[in-house]
């Protein structure tokens, strides 16, 4: 079972690094809808983050996606 969950969390960590690297623009961070969200925390999380630069958004994008990839590799070597 480590090795499917390993072999999961490290394609998914590879797949969002890739789009943080490439696939996200500007549009993508900075949304100028309204955000409808049953849940203020949410809401409020969301509207704090677009408003954080761009680059500290695709910085923090790709360090998931390494978190992802390393807990991944800790899985298949455990």
């Amino acid at each position: 079972m480590n090795i499917f969950f390993g072999v999961l969390f490290f394609l998914w960590g590879i797949v969002v690094i890739l789009l943080g690297l490439k696939k996200l623009s500007e549009a993508d961070l900075k949304s100028k809808g309204k955000i409808s969200s049953p849940y203020f925390e949410v809401e409020w999380l969301t509207r704090w983050i677009q408003n954080l630069p761009t680059a500290l958004i695709r910085a923090f994008v790709i360090f998931i996606g390494v978190s992802f990839s390393g807990f991944g590799l800790f899985l298949l070597v455990w």
